[in-house]
């Protein structure tokens, strides 16, 4: 499981991504189109077009970490049409319901 440290943030871009791209190229979206420092400690959501694939970047302190999750069946929830703009802040508690396959859509606050 993943674990998102008090204090930090994770973000979501709100476009599908091209997920055939690793560190570098994940890192560079994050800071050229989000604007964001890498190196704080936040967590990078992005999702494939499909939305049967979610890759999320982090600096753990130490160096990159890449997590990838594929759903066997299903799509994830399709937060990403729910706001314009390049990024979605979402709530702990919303990442983690959304790498269980919960249709978040439907909580209340399940965005920042």
């Amino acid at each position: 499981m993943i674990r998102v440290a008090r204090g930090h943030r994770v973000w979501a871009r709100s476009q599908p991504t091209d997920l055939r791209k690793g560190f570098a190229g994940l890192a560079g979206l994050v800071q050229r189109e989000l604007g964001h420092d890498l190196l704080a400690g936040d967590l990078f959501v992005f999702i494939s077009r499909s939305r049967r694939l979610v890759k999320i970047l982090q600096w753990d302190g130490t160096g990159l970490s890449l997590y990838s999750k594929r759903l066997g069946r299903g799509q994830f929830a399709e937060v990403w049409r729910h706001r314009q703009g390049e990024q979605i802040e979402l709530t702990r508690r919303t990442l983690y319901q959304l790498l269980e396959g919960a249709d978040v859509t439907r909580a209340q606050g399940w965005i920042k």
